[in-house]
């Protein structure tokens, strides 16, 4: 357990079922990598990620996220929880769930191979809910729910834009995958030397 891990990104994208990306991680092992996703800080796995209130649980984590919070600065987005959510003899099953300003989720399948450890992110879906702005989300849905025939082509249209929004959302989570693999191999190998993350 002493040689360096080394993370590669194998690709990345959206398609009609959301965001999706692919990891390699030479010299991992399957329970160090899903270790790290149930229990190190989100900006450990997630370089921009900024949290309020995390809290590690028996199968996973919890917190108020901002996904680009260490850009932006923290505004929360949503709360996250990150659970394990199967587990057999080739590897582990992690979901994450999210509501908020942002809702949706994505699925991970880490899996042991002779050299190391595979993730596969699958089906990230992001929408967001232009009611929760500040003023401008409260007068939408006042208008949506009191006025007659134009409150539903409100709703519809805030619907069509929450799809457009949420499909650029999607595409800047593949993107920020892009640095996800040196970052994970990071924080493992730190949580070997160190046994913190």
């Amino acid at each position: 357990m002493n040689a360096k891990i080394r993370g590669q990104l194998v690709h990345r994208g959206v398609n009609t079922q959301g965001a999706h990306s692919e990891m390699f991680f030479k010299g991992a092992k399957v329970d160090e990598v899903a270790q790290m996703f149930k229990e190190a800080p989100f900006d450990r796995f997630f370089e921009t990620a900024s949290t309020q209130d995390r809290a590690v649980h028996a199968d996973g984590q919890s917190a108020r996220e901002n996904p680009m919070g260490k850009v932006m600065g923290h505004v929360d987005l949503m709360h996250t929880d990150i659970r394990e959510t199967g587990r057999d003899a080739n590897g582990v099953d992690i979901s994450s769930t999210f509501q908020g300003f942002l809702n949706g989720g994505a699925r991970l399948r880490i899996e042991q191979e002779a050299d190391g450890v595979r993730v596969r992110e699958t089906h990230t879906h992001v929408r967001p809910d232009l009611t929760k702005l500040p003023v401008a989300g409260t007068v939408q849905k006042a208008f949506e729910e009191s006025v007659p025939v134009a409150g539903a082509v409100a709703k519809t249209m805030r619907n069509v834009s929450e799809g457009v929004v949420g499909k650029v959302f999607e595409g800047v989570h593949a993107l920020m995958a892009g640095k996800s693999p040196d970052r994970i191999a990071d924080s493992i190998n730190k949580k070997r030397r160190t046994g913190f993350w």
